[in-house]
């Protein structure tokens, strides 16, 4: 019972990612596919937790790489192809706001809400995305979703976020892509804190380590 209870969980997390979070860029059949020499990984790494405290788990998951730009594009490409991608995905945008962050980024923020299907039922899901760049070099993307709406699309959720930056490498045409996820997941009562821990990490690397590719590829066909 326990390992169909974190199954459904790390289904709903990846739901919502997938509506509007870095890791729903999906492969298209006209892309370049990347080979072996056009991009690199650093291991999977926790940046914060994982833990269980106060019954709940915690934690945040990042994983680096570089990838070789293969469509030109560049980060106005890249940029304009995020901002079509969360008008299309979102299920109901509420608001849309132009800002102009500390280190001089400019963009746009969404709110907005993502709607999908987890093990059967049918979830919406509030939160806010953020989209903006310099127009040259640096470029990030984020969601996070609101936390008293995160506990009523499912019953165990209590918050996930999830960002991509993206920057020109030290490499000529290159550029270097942080990919980091966190997730605030109530522990099931019949699950013990240690075992919990332990799955919930399992199952969320293996999900980020799956997805890692496919993101890449979308990305280096608009740079």
């Amino acid at each position: 019972m326990e390992i169909i209870i974190i199954i459904i969980i790390i289904a709903v997390i990846m739901m919502v990612l997938g509506g509007l979070g870095p890791t729903g860029l999906v492969y298209e059949t006209n892309y370049k596919a990347l080979n072996e020499s056009q991009f690199t990984c650093d291991r999977i790494v926790w940046t914060s937790g994982p833990a269980v405290e106060d019954g709940k788990f915690h934690g945040t998951i990042s994983q680096a790489c570089e990838v070789s730009a293969v469509g030109n594009g560049g980060i106005p490409a890249l940029e304009e192809y995020l901002a079509d991608r969360v008008l299309q995905k979102a299920a109901k945008v509420y608001a849309t706001n132009y800002t102009t962050r500390a280190d001089g980024m400019e963009g746009v923020s969404y709110d907005v809400a993502v709607r999908g299907e987890a093990d059967g039922d049918s979830i919406e899901l509030r939160g806010t995305t953020q989209l903006v760049s310099d127009g040259a070099i640096e470029l990030l993307h984020t969601f996070k979703a609101n936390p008293k709406d995160a506990q009523k699309a499912n019953r165990w959720l209590r918050g996930v976020a999830s960002s991509m930056h993206v920057s020109s490498s030290l490499r000529p045409n290159w550029y270097r892509v942080v990919l980091s996820h966190e997730a605030i997941i109530a522990k099931p009562a019949l699950v013990s804190s240690s075992r919990f821990r332990s799955m919930v990490a399992e199952k969320l690397e293996k999900k980020v380590a799956e997805e890692a590719k496919n993101v890449l590829t979308s990305v280096a066909n608009q740079l």
